[in-house]
C-alpha cells in the first residue's frame, strides 16, 4: 500500500491510519464507498478509557494513550483491528487533534467502523454521530495512490477526557497487482503508552518481518509476531525533517524476494504498456520532426510528457502499479507519474536511448533504512539513463525543471532502478542546487542620485523552481511580485521597471531585469564614504539559516557568483577602491576581487559557495554563525574624493 505525502504527516502526527480488516457484521450501515458504519460499542474498551482516567496521575501533553493492532493475513484477504485511546489534557490539544483520520483505499479496502465516542473525566460520553463522516482526498500530486481519508469527527471531546476508536479494514488481496507488504509505524509526534501489535498469519501464508528499531520488543510465535511497548517517546519537533527516516517500522512481507524480484514484476508492467504502437510512432514523428540535435530531441519530448499530458491520478484498481498504456495516456492526454513515466519511456526509445523506470520514495533520503525489500516504501516514478551517451533522471509530473536537471524535490530521495540487479539507490544531487548569478551596474549622476541595472540569472533547479512560481502570473502580477521582492530585498526608494526571460519555455536558465532611478540621496560637494549591500547575496544568504534544533540537516547547496559596475561619474573620483576577500572555511568560501578600470570606475566581483552537506544537529549553531559571518561581508564598501575637475 502506497501513503501519500499527507498520510506520512499523519503518522508523524500519530493521527490514526489503518491499513486492513474482517468479515462483515450482521447489521451495518453504507457512509460511503467502502465505509460501512457496525455500531458495537466495546464495553471492555470504554471500561480501559475510565480506568485510565481514574490513574492518579495522567500526562500533561496530548498522549495516544493506548493502541492495540491485530492484524491477520490469510491467503486472500488482511484483516486489521484497530483500537485506539487519546487523551486529551487542554483545550489546544483538542482544538489539533479531536479528529480521527483513518487511510484506506477505496478500491480493495472496506473500512468498517465499530464505534467512536468522548469519554470526559465525569463519565459522560458522547456517540460518534456517523451523519458527520467525511471522506476526504489527500494531496496525492505528483505520486500515485488511492488512498482516502475518513474523517471521524469525535464529538464532546473536553479537557481531561478522551477520544475512543475502534475500526476494521479489510484488503481484499485477489485484486491487488502486487505481493503485499507492509509499513507498521509506532513512533508519532506525541508520546504513546501501552502500545501492542499483533500479527498473525494462516498456514498458507509465508510472512518475513524486521523491527529495525528500539521503540519496540518483538516477540516470535507460532502464527505471527507480538511486538509491544509500555511507553514509546514521542519524536522531536523540527521545521525541516524526513520524518519516515527518522522512524523505524515493523515491517511485514508476503513471500521471501529480493530487491530484484520487486523491481522486476513492475519493470514488467512498465514494459507491457509501452508496446509499439502507429499512433505513438506518428506522434514521435509530430513532436521531433522540426529539431535537429538528439538534445533538442529529447527536450521536446521532455516538454510534451511534462506539459501537454496533464497530471491526473490515475491509481484506480488495477492501476495502483500498472501504468496505463502509453498510447492510451497519449490519446487521453492525461495520466500520473507512472503513466507519464511509461510514455516518456516509449517516445525516448524512438530515439534509440535505453532510458529506465525508477521507483522513488519522496519521503524518504535514506535508502540504507530501505531494510527489506518491499514496494510500500515507494510512491512516485521517474525514468533515468546512466549510459554514457547520454544521463539524466526526468521527472515528467515536473512541468517547470528543463530535462538535464534533475527535480529538486527527488533530489538524494531513496530510489529503486527497475533493472535486473536492483538495490535501493539514492536519486543523484547537484553540489549546489540553487545557483544565480547577478550582475549590478550603478551609475552615479551630477545631482547625487543613481541610474541601477540588474540582471539575474537562475540556472537549472533554481530556474525551476522560479518558473514554477511565476509563469501562472499575468503581467500586472509578475510586475507586483517583482517590485514587491525588490522593496524588500533592494530598497523602498525607486520604482524599478522590470523584464522576464525563460519564464515559458522549460530551458536551464531564468533571467529577471530590471532598472531603477533613484532620486538624489548624496552630498554631491563633499567626499564619499560609500557603502553598498550586495542584496541578492545576502537575500540567498538570510533564506538558507536552518531552523532545526534536534535532527541534523541536509543543506542542498548554494552558489551565488555577483558583480557590480560602479561609474561615479563626474563628480567623484575613487580614492580607496575597498578591500578584497577570501574566506574559507569548512562549510563554504566568499571571495571577493576589485578591478579599477578608471578614475571613477570600479568592478567589484564576489564568488559564495556552500556545498550540499550534511549538518549534524550540534554543527547547526555554527553553520548558522557562519551564514551570519557571510552576510555581514556582503557590504561592499569604497572611498571616492571629489573630483577637482568635473
Amino acid at each position: 500500500m502506497v501513503k501519500s505525502n499527507l498520510t506520512t504527516l499523519l503518522y508523524a502526527l500519530g493521527l490514526s491510519t489503518g491499513l486492513t480488516a474482517s468479515a462483515l457484521a450482521a447489521e451495518s450501515r453504507q457512509l460511503a464507498t467502502g465505509v460501512l458504519w457496525e455500531n458495537q460499542a466495546n464495553p471492555e474498551l470504554i471500561a480501559i478509557a475510565e480506568g485510565i482516567l481514574e490513574q492518579s496521575s495522567l500526562p500533561d501533553e496530548l498522549t495516544h494513550i493506548y493502541y492495540r493492532n491485530h492484524t491477520h493475513i490469510d491467503k486472500e484477504t488482511v484483516t486489521s483491528r484497530i483500537q485506539s485511546i487519546w487523551y486529551y489534557p487542554n483545550a489546544s490539544s483538542i482544538q489539533s487533534t479531536g479528529n480521527e483520520i483513518v487511510s484506506f483505499n477505496q478500491a480493495n479496502e472496506t473500512l468498517r467502523l465499530k464505534s467512536a465516542l468522548s469519554l470526559a473525566s465525569s463519565g459522560a460520553t458522547v456517540p460518534f454521530q456517523p451523519d458527520s463522516l467525511q471522506i476526504i482526498d489527500p494531496d496525492n500530486y505528483n505520486t500515485f495512490s488511492d488512498i482516502k481519508h475518513a474523517v471521524i469527527a469525535i464529538p464532546g471531546l473536553q479537557v481531561g477526557g478522551m477520544s475512543i476508536l475502534e475500526y476494521e479494514i479489510t484488503l481484499d488481496k485477489t485484486t491487488m497487482e502486487i505481493p503485499w507488504s507492509d509499513l507498521f509505524f509506532n513512533q508519532k509526534l506525541v508520546e504513546t503508552r501501552d502500545y501492542q501489535l499483533q500479527v498473525t498469519h494462516s498456514g498458507d501464508t509465508n510472512i518475513q518481518f524486521y523491527n529495525g528499531g528500539a521503540s519496540v520488543d518483538c516477540v516470535e510465535h507460532d502464527n505471527g509476531f507480538t511486538c509491544s511497548a509500555e511507553k514509546i517517546p514521542a519524536l522531536k519537533k523540527d521545521p525541516a525533517v524526513y520524518w519516515l527516516d527518522q522512524q523505524d517500522p515493523v515491517i511485514v512481507t508476503e513471500g521471501d524476494r529480493s530487491w530484484s524480484d520487486i523491481a522486476g514484476i513492475i519493470n514488467r508492467k512498465v514494459r507491457a504498456a509501452i508496446s509499439d504502437s502507429d499512433a505513438l510512432d506518428r506522434l514521435f514523428e509530430e513532436i521531433t520532426h522540426d529539431k535537429e540535435t538528439l538534445s533538442e530531441k529529447i527536450a521536446a519530448i521532455h516538454e510534451f510528457t511534462a506539459r501537454d499530458i496533464r497530471y491526473n491520478s490515475m491509481s484506480e484498481l488495477g492501476h495502483q502499479y500498472t501504468p496505463h498504456s502509453a498510447a492510451l495516456t497519449a490519446a487521453n492526454r492525461y495520466g500520473d507519474c507512472k503513466d507519464k513515466s511509461a510514455l516518456l519511456i516509449a517516445l525516448l526509445e524512438r530515439l534509440d536511448l535505453k532510458p529506465i523506470p525508477v521507483l522513488v520514495a519522496t519521503e524518504r533520503k535514506r535508502p540504507e533504512k530501505l531494510a527489506m525489500p518491499s514496494l510500500a516504501y515507494f510512491d512516485h516514478m521517474v525514468v533515468c539513463s546512466t549510459s554514457s551517451e547520454q544521463r539524466f533522471c526526468m521527472d515528467a509530473t515536473d512541468a517547470s525543471t528543463d530535462w538535464e536537471t534533475i527535480s529538486p524535490w527527488i533530489q538524494g530521495s531513496a530510489a529503486l532502478p527497475l533493472i535486473e540487479e536492483a538495490s535501493p539507490i539514492a536519486i543523484p544531487k547537484h553540489k549546489y542546487r540553487w545557483r544565480m548569478e547577478s550582475s549590478t551596474t550603478i551609475a552615479f549622476d551630477s545631482k547625487g542620485g543613481q541610474r541601477e541595472e540588474n540582471s539575474r540569472v537562475y540556472s537549472g533547479e533554481y530556474a525551476g523552481l522560479m518558473r514554477n512560481a511565476l509563469a501562472a502570473k499575468s503581467e500586472e502580477e509578475l510586475a507586483q511580485w517583482a517590485r514587491q521582492e525588490y522593496s524588500m530585498t533592494v530598497s523602498d526608494r525607486a520604482q524599478p521597471e522590470f523584464r522576464f526571460v525563460g519564464i515559458e519555455p522549460m530551458t536551464s536558465e531564468l533571467e529577471i531585469h530590471s532598472e531603477a532611478t533613484f532620486d538624489p540621496f548624496l552630498d554631491k560637494n563633499s567626499a564619499l564614504t560609500y557603502q553598498e549591500q550586495d542584496a541578492w547575496m545576502n537575500s540567498e544568504l538570510r533564506s538558507m539559516k536552518v531552523e532545526n534544533v534536534h535532527y541534523g540537516y541536509d543543506f542542498p547547496g548554494l552558489k551565488v557568483n555577483s558583480s557590480f559596475h560602479f561609474d561615479l561619474g563626474t563628480l567623484w573620483k575613487l580614492s580607496f577602491p575597498g578591500a578584497t576577500l577570501e574566506l574559507e572555511h569548512k562549510y563554504g568560501s566568499l571571495k571577493r576581487l576589485l578591478e579599477k578600470t578608471a578614475d571613477s570606475k570600479l568592478t567589484v566581483r564576489s564568488s559564495l559557495q556552500i556545498p550540499a552537506q550534511f549538518v549534524p544537529a550540534n554543527e547547526i549553531e555554527d553553520f548558522n554563525e557562519f551564514l551570519s559571518l557571510l552576510r555581514r561581508e556582503t557590504n561592499i564598501q569604497f572611498l571616492a574624493q571629489k573630483n577637482s575637475q568635473p
